[in-house]
């Protein structure tokens, strides 16, 4: 298994999936000077040390939990390509989605709360796992056309 090559793109997209579970993934500043930030499970309104969540994000909550989960089962999957195939086609998806959502969610708090962003690292988080997972779609894909050249073969 931790020989093929799209097992180790697919781990690295369960690794950076799971890193957008923690700490805050946007931050921003208000006109008034306030602080704001985007976590997995909402906008939070920071002063003084004190994160207080003033919009739960209930869909990307549920998108960024999902995601590890999904790619996990994807690699795990290894035995039975076909089923993999699929899974690596929804987390990629899936990714996408995630990609589009926090987009939304960047502009929404952009106009209701007249906010300038601080982008940071995390943001492009999910774009380098929606590349990874399309890597090792790619992987599994070719494992799937060499085991049926084989078969052809007999």
């Amino acid at each position: 298994m931790i020989q093929r090559i799209q097992t180790l793109y697919i781990a690295g997209a369960i690794l950076f999936s799971s890193l957008l579970l923690y700490g805050k993934i946007v931050d921003f500043v208000g006109a008034d000077s306030t602080s704001f930030e985007i976590r997995y499970n909402g906008l939070f309104e920071v002063t003084a040390n004190t994160a207080i969540k003033t919009e739960p994000f209930t869909a990307l909550t549920i998108l960024l939990v999902l995601l590890p989960v999904l790619s996990l089962i994807t690699l795990l999957l290894f035995k039975r390509r076909k089923l993999q195939l699929r899974t690596a086609i929804l987390s990629l998806l899936l990714f996408l989605g995630s990609v589009v959502l926090l987009a939304y969610y960047i502009l929404f708090v952009i106009t209701k709360y007249d906010a300038t962003v601080i982008f940071g690292i995390k943001i492009i988080f999910p774009v380098i796992s929606a590349i990874l997972m399309c890597l090792g779609f790619r992987g599994i894909l070719k494992d799937e056309l060499l085991v049926r050249s084989y078969d052809r073969l007999r």
